[in-house]
């Protein structure tokens, strides 16, 4: 069956939680530092579903949602970007291990940069963790080029 690339409905927010407790589950193997709140995860998604300044994408399989992106517009303070003040920022992006290697990432990313596009936005960025060589790979491959640093430290 081939996949269909959408944005997600509020009908999809309980299926979209059950994916993203995978991908945050898959991330504490990368050592990420942050733990999931996870009674506020359907309201956060719901809020991403219906903001008109995110993206929530997905890939499906018939009724099965397989994989999702979600993509904000942010605007920069004091600076701009070839004259706009926005920029894309690429919160998150899982796809079920079963269907990785099939483009679904690939695809999401593309859906994600022509939606900045139509919406005049000319940069976009993410970040990965450090140990996570397989997402490096991935979003090189993309285009994206490692621009900053992100330094992070424990105050408890």
């Amino acid at each position: 069956m081939e996949l269909l690339f959408t944005q997600a409905v509020p009908e999809d927010a309980q299926a979209l939680c059950e994916l993203f407790l995978r991908y945050s589950r898959e991330l504490e193997n990368y050592e990420m530092e942050y733990t999931l709140i996870e009674p506020t995860l359907l309201g956060s998604i719901q809020s991403r579903i219906k903001s008109r300044v995110t993206l929530a994408a997905v890939a499906r399989d018939g009724d099965r949602v397989v994989g999702f992106l979600f993509c904000n517009i942010s605007r920069l303070s004091g600076y701009s970007y070839e004259g706009s003040p926005l920029f894309g920022y690429i919160s998150d992006t899982y796809v079920l291990p079963e269907y990785r290697g099939r483009h679904v990432a690939a695809r999401l990313n593309e859906m994600a940069c022509q939606w900045l596009k139509e919406n005049d936005v000319g940069y976009v960025e993410l970040k990965v963790l450090e140990s996570n060589h397989n997402a490096h790979r991935f979003w090189s491959a993309q285009g994206y080029n490692p621009t900053t640093r992100v330094y992070g430290m424990k105050l408890k």
